[in-house]
Order: structure tokens, then C-alpha cells, then sequence
């Protein structure tokens, strides 16, 4: 007797994977939530608001909205981010993992963006506004509905609804998170802009379209406002001279380590008249200076590379591809 060949078995994946790739494997909070604004980045936005809002009610939500972002048509949803394992910068067509309008080098993870969400809150619900087109999709996800043992991913539906956008020049995401799973509080809102003012360069220094992040979280004593690096946190080099009581003291540092402090310097010499001239005799009262430097990255500059190991060592890399890029 021949043996009968059953019809074929498939791997199956179970719904708790959501939570395997969101809490099990986003390391806290914080680090989630900045995943999530890395890819608002990458969608090419000019800006990212984050808002913290209702802490006051006990119902805390998270609300990240993009300005000029790339949004994702319908098919994007369907097709990329609601199927596991895609990840739409590994793309053939994108040999330098750039972005496609504004060529800024990518910063997310592979895929981690969506599963942050997961991290975060237990309900997410995304607005999403394709550039150059006029509708914009709506859909919720509640992660909680993928807990149950037997269920596989594949069995729990996500509506996608479709409709009109009120502005059709408005583009990108709306993400609020509902129902989160931590509890924020100041010192973790405060970590996570110390974490972002590593993600921004400084205004003086930001090249035409660059990424901006706007925070506010009211219920916690912040107001709304950009972040944005002080020179001082981000100087490869800084000098500080100060004139007071007749004395001149000055300090330097080197990538935010002290390597000179003089204060007994009690002449100078005047570049008018090149004669010395005790510092008392100054006319003023107190002054401070202070100089920061920057190098410039030129391509025929034979420590191009050299500075640009040093850019990653003290920026660290979300910064360094910033400033590599602009």
C-alpha cells in the first residue's frame, strides 16, 4: 500500500511575536520613543512635534505628528508596514541608504520603527498623509488583541479607512500612542530630549531642510519648544576668557576635555599700539568671551577621514551622519 502524501504544512507565526519584536526586544521606553522620531527623520519631515498630553487624566497618550513628511500611500501600509519582515531602506534601488527627496542618510533600524510603537502603548492609531496625494488612510492597531495563545498574526484584522485630506499639502504621519505601558515621568521626558539634542545640529550649523524635533509636555513643567544643541555641548574645541578685577583668566578644552587653564596673566599686549598695558588700566568692567570651533569637512582636505573618526568618537553616530551629510 503506496503512502498517501498529505497536503503540505506552513510555518505559522503567532501573534506574540509582536511582543517578542516590540518589549522583548526594544531595550526601555525612551528608546523606543526615539525610534520612532528616527523614522520621521528618515521619511524626509522637516519637523517632528512630540507632544505628551492627559498625564493630568490619568489617561497619558504620546502624539508624534510630522511636518512634510513622506507619509505611506495605502499600498505602503498593506504591503510594507503591516508585513513582517520588510523593511522598505533595504531596497535595491537605494545603494547608499539615502533618503529619496532630500538625501539624508537613513538612521533607523531595520524595522524597529513599528514595533517601538508596540513597546510604548498598548493602542496605536496612524493618520497617514502621502505627499502629493489627496487622500489620507486611517488605521488603529491594539496589540493586546495578538496576546491571546492560539492566535496567529494573520487573524487579526486591521481596518485601513480612506478619506479626503482637508489639506492637500499637508504630508506624513500622525501617530498618537494610547494606553502606554510605562509610566513617564520628568526624568525619563528629560532623557529622551538629552538623547535628541544628539540628533540635531545646532541652528547656526543646519543645512537648508534640515530635521527639526519640537517637544512639549505641559503636565510636566515643559513648554513647547525646539530642541536644539548648545555650541557649548557640541564644540570640537571651545576658549573661555574672562576679564574681571584686573585678571584675565582663560580655559580651553578639546572634545569637552580640559587641556589648558591660565589666570596669572596681569599685561597684554595691544594690537593697536603693540605696547603692554597692565590689565588693570582697562577701561570696563567685567567680560566674558567665549569662542567654539567646528571643523569644517572638506573632500581635498587630507584629514577629511581623520576628522571624521573623531566626529563619530565624540558626536556619536546619529549626530556624526548629520554633520557627514549636510
Amino acid at each position: 500500500m503506496k503512502n498517501k502524501m498529505k497536503e503540505p504544512e506552513y510555518f505559522r507565526v503567532s501573534g506574540k511575536i509582536t511582543k517578542l519584536l516590540g518589549r522583548e526586544s526594544v531595550a526601555d521606553p525612551v528608546t523606543a520613543l526615539f525610534e520612532v522620531i528616527k523614522n520621521s527623520h528618515d521619511a524626509d519631515a522637516l519637523l517632528a512635534s512630540v507632544k505628551f498630553q492627559d498625564f493630568d487624566k490619568g489617561q497619558g497618550k504620546i502624539v508624534i505628528k510630522e511636518k512634510l513628511g513622506d507619509g505611506m500611500t495605502y499600498s505602503d501600509i498593506r504591503n510594507k508596514f503591516l508585513v513582517i519582515g520588510t523593511y522598505s531602506k533595504d531596497s535595491k534601488k537605494i545603494k547608499s541608504r539615502t533618503t529619496k527627496r532630500l538625501k539624508r542618510v537613513m538612521l533607523g533600524q531595520k524595522g524597529v520603527g513599528r514595533f517601538a510603537l508596540e513597546k510604548l502603548g498598548q493602542e496605536v492609531h496612524i493618520i497617514s498623509k502621502p505627499i502629493g496625494k489627496s487622500q489620507q488612510h486611517n488605521f488603529k492597531i491594539n496589540w493586546d488583541k495578538f496576546e491571546p495563545e492560539k492566535i496567529t498574526v494573520d487573524q487579526v484584522p486591521i481596518p485601513i479607512s480612506t478619506e479626503n485630506k482637508k489639506n492637500k499639502e499637508e504630508s506624513g504621519l500622525e501617530i498618537t500612542i494610547s494606553r502606554l505601558r510605562d509610566n513617564w515621568n520628568l526624568d525619563k521626558i528629560k532623557k529622551l530630549i538629552a538623547y535628541l539634542k544628539g540628533f540635531v545640529l545646532p541652528s547656526d550649523l543646519q543645512p537648508s531642510k534640515a530635521f527639526n524635533i519640537e517637544i512639549e509636555a505641559k503636565e510636566f513643567g515643559i513648554e513647547k519648544h525646539l530642541i536644539e544643541q548648545e555650541l557649548s555641548e557640541t564644540s570640537f574645541y571651545s576658549l573661555e576668557a574672562r576679564l574681571e578685577k584686573g585678571l584675565i583668566t582663560y580655559s580651553a578644552e578639546k572634545m569637552g576635555k580640559s587641556y589648558l587653564k591660565q589666570s596669572s596673566i596681569k599685561t597684554f599686549r595691544s594690537h593697536l599700539t603693540g605696547k603692554e598695558r597692565k590689565v588693570s588700566e582697562l577701561k570696563c568692567g567685567q567680560v566674558k568671551l567665549y569662542v567654539y570651533y567646528f571643523p569644517i569637512f572638506r573632500k581635498n582636505d587630507p584629514l577629511h577621514e581623520h576628522y571624521f573618526d573623531k566626529a563619530y568618537e565624540y558626536y556619536g553616530e546619529d549626530f556624526y551622519q548629520q554633520i557627514k551629510n549636510s
